[in-house]
């Protein structure tokens, strides 16, 4: 979604607005990969971060919020990448379990086949650490 096509022309800085917050709600995602171990750039501890693109909002997704987005941002929402990170045991758990897996299966064979698995997303907003806007968080997960 980023661009750089306003600050490359001759726009001028004091013209460039912030994006509109991400509309909060339900939307159906996608996994686009089995993860990826790291570690997180703060506190350096031990993470696991999957991409994930959205493909629909639900019922629960404000239909004008919607456009008024898609009209200020040039984007629809389907499409837009967003990165599930957990370094804790108990919410890893709650998003394989949200991509289908049961609750017998091992975290390292659930890991391992989680590529192109479908789950819910909720999305709500929050200021940002600096508290000069506001962010899209993610509040939970569900199966589809």
């Amino acid at each position: 979604m980023a661009s750089f096509e306003k600050i490359l022309s001759n726009t001028p800085l004091s013209d460039i607005k912030p994006l509109p917050a991400f509309p909060v709600g339900s939307y159906i995602c996608v996994t686009a990969d089995a993860g990826t171990w790291g570690e997180s750039r703060q506190k350096k501890t031990k993470q696991i971060m999957w991409k994930a693109k959205v493909l629909q909002p639900r019922d629960d997704v404000d239909k004008q919020k919607l456009m008024e987005w898609k009209d200020d941002t040039g984007e629809s929402v389907s499409g837009q990448e967003f990165y599930p990170t957990f370094w804790s045991d108990f919410y890893l758990k709650e998003f394989l379990i949200a991509l289908g897996f049961p609750d017998s299966i091992s975290g390292p064979e659930a890991i391992a086949n989680s590529a192109g698995r479908q789950f819910v997303v909720t999305f709500r907003h929050e200021p940002s650490q600096d508290g000069k806007r506001i962010v899209r968080t993610i509040s939970g997960y569900a199966a589809v």
